[in-house]
Parts: C-alpha cells; structure tokens; sequence
C-alpha cells in the first residue's frame, strides 16, 4: 500500500513539476514579447531624442553662423570706413606688414 500511494506522490509531483515548467516556459515566453516591445520602443525613444538634438544643434550652428556672418561684415565696414578715412595710414601699415613679411620670408630661406 505504501508504494502505491509514494509512487501516486512522485506521479504528482511529476506532474506539477511539468505544470510548473509549462507555466514558467510561458511567463517568459510573455516577459520575452514584454522586453522585446520595451527594447523598441526605447530604441525610438532614443532615436527621437537622437534626431531632436541634431536639429537643435544645426539651429544653434546656423544662428552662430549667422551671428558670426554679422559680425565680419560689421568689422569689414569698419576697416574699410577707417582705410578711406586714413589712406596714408593704411598705406603706412601695408608697406611695414609687407617689409616685415619680406624679412621674415628673407631669414628663412637661407
């Protein structure tokens, strides 16, 4: 009689365990679907923060190039403003640069 009811025990706990597997098999089945979809959709997030900080930085590079395009401008004015104003100056300036430069030029070739 003993043998009977251990063996009916070790054919239920045969039996859960095989429950138990079948269950665990299918809760990572569905975990396995829930972290696939999470992986994707962490990977869109990521490429949309991705492509909204290549705008924002292509907005702020092309405000920078503006900025900076103003800026020379204005200077290029100015220096031009200052060269009509002050010929001989200018040509003061350009005869030492190109006397400096041609010295320069001079002791290095030798």
């Amino acid at each position: 009689m003993q043998k009977a009811g251990t063996n009916l025990y070790i054919l239920i706990e045969n039996k859960c365990c095989t429950l138990l597997n079948q269950i665990a098999s299918i809760i990572m089945a569905n975990k396995k679907d829930d972290i696939e979809k999470e992986i994707e959709k962490t990977a869109k997030e990521l490429k949309n923060e991705g492509v909204k900080g290549y705008e924002k930085l292509i907005s702020q590079l092309n405000k920078q190039r503006s900025d900076l395009g103003s800026e020379i401008d204005k200077d290029y004015r100015e220096a031009r403003r200052y060269v009509r104003s002050n010929p001989e100056e200018g040509v003061l300036l350009g005869l030492i640069g190109g006397l400096a430069l041609g010295l320069l030029l001079g002791r290095l070739g030798k």
